[in-house]
């Protein structure tokens, strides 16, 4: 595909007859090339070493009330240093205007996320973890992981997802009510997210038999984009985003 655009914008440029016949394909390879671009900056964001944060000012009331809570949010970063990225986001099928903010140190993130009174927010720390931090009410802790410990998410184009920025789609593969105790303040750690890993799946992990870690990944290539009801929330959701136990549940029936 990279061949046959390089040839087409070669031909524009060398034959100035066939710009305007080939002006919408060259728009598309323009499109297309920009979405490679971010989904290379979101990986590379969700890679060793980079941290981010996601954070929405949001609750329920009216809409101006929430957009005045979110430019006010925008201002407090900036003030701190930071750029954050918009992202639209749903947070319990109730979609709303959240902020991805690279860098963000996790005491100033939870800080905020407890003065604009928010139920979580998201957290990846330098050594990996990916996590939803619950700030309100009892300190707990949720992490986005796969049965060989390392984050899970899905990027896309054109879909909807977790969220959306700039034309780009993500979601990430929270395993929902396998909560992890929290103190509150301090990001959990990669040698408790390596302990739940080795309880939650045993001999799934790193330590799991060839054959079946084969079989596991075929299903979940098999389930691919499709979408299943969440047994808590009743909405639409990928595969990735089900509790643990209906995960296993759907590969239980599948594999039989």
């Amino acid at each position: 595909m990279h061949r046959v655009a390089s040839s087409v914008i070669r031909l524009a440029h060398a034959r100035p007859e066939f710009r305007a016949p080939l002006a919408p394909l060259l728009r598309k390879i323009a499109s297309m090339r920009r979405e490679a671009l971010r989904k290379k900056q979101l990986k590379k964001m969700l890679g060793a070493d980079a941290t981010f944060g996601v954070i929405s000012a949001y609750q329920d009331g009216p809409k101006s009330k929430n957009q005045a809570r979110h430019g006010q949010l925008l201002r407090d970063l900036m003030k701190l240093g930071y750029r954050p990225v918009p992202l639209r986001g749903s947070w319990e099928g109730v979609t709303e205007k959240s902020l991805l903010v690279p860098g963000i140190t996790p005491e100033e993130l939870f800080e905020l996320s407890r003065k604009y009174e928010q139920d979580a927010v998201i957290h990846k720390s330098k050594d990996g973890v990916l996590g939803m931090y619950h700030t309100k009410g009892e300190p707990r802790a949720e992490v986005a992981v796969d049965p060989k410990g390392h984050p899970e998410y899905d990027i896309a184009t054109d879909k909807s997802l977790y969220s959306k920025a700039r034309g780009l789609s993500f979601e990430f593969g929270f395993l929902w009510g396998e909560e992890l105790p929290w103190d509150g303040k301090t990001p959990i750690t990669h040698d408790t997210v390596k302990e739940f890993v080795d309880d939650h799946y045993g001999d799934k992990g790193d330590k799991g038999d060839g054959a079946e870690d084969k079989t596991r990944a075929e299903f979940e290539k098999a389930v691919g984009d499709r979408k299943f009801q969440h047994p808590d929330t009743g909405n639409e959701v990928l595969y990735v985003s089900l509790p643990a136990q209906e995960q296993t549940k759907l590969f239980q029936q599948w594999a039989a």
